[in-house]
């Protein structure tokens, strides 16, 4: 972590399939830790009451993965406004995209959303 942004590795050796190539599961997990983190990271510098987690996701793989797998992430658009939110309401939901890459090309996309929390004020 670098302040703005994520940058997560899972060697594909510990992380594939029985086909040697990276696990679908290894990638949504790497890709939600990755969003979460660069998410977690602005608001905890930000807004330190509030607090996000994992609301759904989804997976589009476009290529095998046949090295170790690479996410960088960053905050999403828009995540200073959903804190606002959250901090008035209660709660508020975001969304993210994440690219797991493997070798130098991008091998699939999680969209995630993540709902941030925060303490109810009266």
């Amino acid at each position: 972590m670098d302040g703005e942004r994520v940058r997560l590795r899972a060697p594909l050796e510990a992380n594939c399939n029985h086909r040697g190539v990276g696990f679908g599961g290894s990638a949504s997990a790497l890709a939600l830790l990755g969003g979460w983190a660069a998410l977690q990271q602005v608001l905890d510098g930000r807004f330190g009451d509030v607090e996000a987690v994992g609301g759904g996701a989804s997976i589009r793989f476009l290529k095998p993965m046949r090295a170790d797998l690479i996410v960088e992430a960053s905050a999403p658009e828009g995540w200073e406004h959903a804190a606002q939110l959250a901090q008035t309401d209660g709660k508020a939901k975001i969304l993210t995209s994440c690219v797991v890459s493997s070798a130098g090309r991008d091998c699939a996309v999680v969209d995630a959303t993540f709902v941030l929390l925060a303490p109810f004020r009266w």
